[in-house]
């Protein structure tokens, strides 16, 4: 009988100690980010079934609330045997996505769009179609994906709640789950 008081005694102990957590931060500099960005790509798709897309070579930089990301971007009209060259600069809001454990972009928008050989008066009216490109490709493309063990910490489930941009990277709170 005591034996029962003293296990549910510990239980109760242990699952206080678990609520005792606070939060705690997890910070994924530029590098982190752009390693596992560079794992991703190239990124190939199709466009309208028009246009054949590819985006490569990322390079990242931190913005103002926002994370920037500039590629190299080459378009080929699926019905010629030549296409453009050039380089996409866009950013994005970080957020969190929980399905998928990583980080994404948020309210995606292009900075820049130069297509090589092309007057940047046609490359900026070539803005819009960068952008709802972007919102298609860029806003489903995972930046950096949380291992496991990232949400459990002292056998207690964490779950973030806040990201930020750092001067040297990105900062994301977890919580614990109560």
């Amino acid at each position: 009988m005591i034996k029962k008081y003293l296990t549910l005694a510990a239980m109760l102990v242990l699952a206080g100690c678990s609520t005792l957590l606070g939060p705690r931060t997890v910070e994924l500099s530029l590098a982190q980010l752009q390693e596992a960005l560079g794992r991703r790509l190239p990124l190939d798709s199709r466009y309208l079934e028009l246009f054949d897309v590819r985006l490569d070579n990322p390079r990242l930089t931190l913005q103002e609330g926002r994370l920037g990301i500039a590629l190299d971007a080459a378009v080929k009209p699926r019905m010629m045997q030549t296409g453009w060259s050039g380089r996409l600069a866009l950013s994005g809001v970080p957020r969190i996505d929980l399905g998928k454990r990583a980080v994404m972009l948020g309210q995606v928008k292009v900075d820049n769009l130069t297509i090589n050989g092309l007057s940047p008066a046609y490359s900026q009216q070539l803005v819009g179609l960068g952008n709802a490109l972007a919102a298609r490709l860029v806003t489903d493309l995972p930046l950096y994906t949380f291992g496991a063990s990232d949400f459990q910490y002292a056998a207690t489930s964490f779950q973030p709640t806040n990201i930020n941009t750092a001067a040297k990277g990105l900062v994301i709170t977890f919580e614990p789950v109560r």
